[in-house]
């Protein structure tokens, strides 16, 4: 008897099957496709080259990368605002050319922003403090790292640096090194200001620095 396994598994999206197979099926003939995109109650008419999908190992999210016909530019839609997928008879003869223009652009993404359409880079890193004993912490950033680089400082101390569309999305992964982090910075002003406010709130929450919102 054969058995499945998954590390991840979200049933909740077994409700975007027909789409994820009509968007599969465009993929694979390099078709466009004609959606209906709901968002806020308010339906609009989509015509879509996909070209990959992307799944969240943290929530399941399902998110498009397509070439969007009107905007003549690759943006990200949640599949699960997307309905009535209907494939398009037309071959895309420029499927190519936005497959290797989202290739060229995935080094610098850390999730699914829009936000190399303005092609700059946000730089970001940080410093954590382990013990002897605490090498597991330094393995789990090495292994998450994605597109960054961990480099030691020393036997202590060792750094985290990416360049990235959208610094702002990193947010909830670094918070999970947050008892660890002794040096924050970015480049990306509201990513910095939504780092301190964090750590504001958490300090005032369990009452650290005599529970005052001070700063940071």
């Amino acid at each position: 008897m054969n058995y499945f396994f998954f590390k991840h598994h979200y049933i909740m999206s077994a409700i975007d099957s027909e789409v994820l197979a009509a968007i599969f099926m465009a993929i694979k003939d390099h078709k466009y496709i004609n959606v209906s995109s709901i968002n806020n109650s308010a339906s609009q008419k989509l015509m879509l080259l996909p070209l990959k999908v992307y799944i969240s190992a943290q929530n399941g999210r399902h998110s498009l990368l397509a070439y969007d016909l009107q905007s003549n530019d690759i943006k990200s839609l949640l599949i699960h605002n997307l309905a009535d997928a209907r494939i398009q008879n037309k071959v895309a003869e420029d499927f190519a050319y936005w497959r290797d223009k989202l290739n060229s652009t995935e080094k610098y993404m850390w999730g699914v922003s829009s936000k190399w359409n303005s092609g700059a880079l946000e730089h970001l890193e940080f410093d954590i403090c382990v013990n002897k004993n605490e090498m597991d912490i330094v393995n789990r950033l090495i292994r998450e790292r994605r597109n960054g680089e961990v480099i030691k400082l020393d036997d202590q101390h060792y750094r985290y640096s990416v360049d990235v569309y959208d610094a702002r999305e990193l947010s909830p992964w670094v918070r999970t090194f947050i008892s660890y982090i002794c040096r924050f910075d970015t480049n990306n002003q509201a990513a910095l200001t939504h780092f301190k406010n964090d750590l504001k709130q958490l300090f005032y929450t369990y009452d650290v620095l005599g529970g005052k919102r001070g700063n940071i």
